[in-house]
């Protein structure tokens, strides 16, 4: 769920990085 996402953005940066480029 959004949660798991949210977590996982605050875990690993690099997923933040990436967030905008899927999203």
């Amino acid at each position: 769920g959004a949660m798991t996402w949210g977590g996982l953005y605050l875990r690993d940066p690099r997923i933040r990085a990436i967030l905008p480029l899927i999203h």
